[in-house]
């Protein structure tokens, strides 16, 4: 036997041949399929959320609902940003969260 690791090598009857690159590629799929899971999800919410809305807002007494949907809503969150309400309000329900866990 060779010492030579960059080829096959035997350990207790295994062989392995650049087990470290498999296991690297393997890791680098199952990440890339993970992010675009949570991305496809996220884009199917996001589809399920302007159809909400656009079916809500077909009737004229609920036009009002319009400003609730996914465009608005992303062209308003800088503004909230800045004005400090996000930050706010995630440490307000972040507050009564850990104290509802605490009781």
């Amino acid at each position: 036997m060779s010492n030579n690791t960059a080829s096959a090598s035997v350990q207790s009857g295994i062989i392995t041949a650049g087990s470290d690159r498999l296991r690297l590629s393997h890791v680098a799929k199952r990440s890339v399929h993970g992010v675009s899971y949570f991305i496809g999800g996220l884009a199917i919410l996001i589809v399920l959320w302007w159809i909400g809305i656009y079916l809500v807002t077909l009737n004229p007494s609920a036009s009002q609902f319009a400003d609730f949907g996914p465009i608005p809503t992303f062209r308003i969150i800088p503004i909230l940003w800045e004005a400090g309400k996000i930050q706010s309000a995630v440490l307000a329900s972040g507050y009564r969260l850990g104290a509802g866990l605490l009781i």
